[in-house]
């Protein structure tokens, strides 16, 4: 989906582009240099703003699981204790509970 993003983005600035020049314009070649992706992102967010976003959260996922703890434990946050998995067994012995059993028909 993404190529075909690209693909259209270098057709709409191989435009008036000249068959003298030193790189043809038929070979697909993304944007390389700041500028060409910065114009890229911007179109990209203008003709498709679900795809931006979603590229956009999605780079932004992994940045955060680097940068998010480091900055919690530097404003002094301590994690909590972890929540037990299993109720403690009683140190006592165990007695048989009557009263609950099925009635017989």
């Amino acid at each position: 989906m993404t190529i075909g993003i690209l693909r259209q983005f270098h057709a709409a600035n191989c435009a008036g582009h000249s068959l003298n020049e030193k790189q043809p314009c038929d070979d697909f070649t993304p944007p390389t240099n700041m500028a060409a992706i910065y114009r890229y992102t911007q179109r990209l967010a203008h003709e498709s703003p679900v795809i931006f976003w979603s590229l956009l959260l999605g780079f932004a996922g992994p940045v955060a699981v680097l940068t998010v703890p480091p900055i919690r434990r530097s404003f002094g946050y301590q994690s909590p204790a972890p929540i037990p998995t299993s109720f403690p067994t009683p140190s006592r012995p165990r007695h048989i509970v009557k009263g609950y059993e099925d009635l017989q028909i």
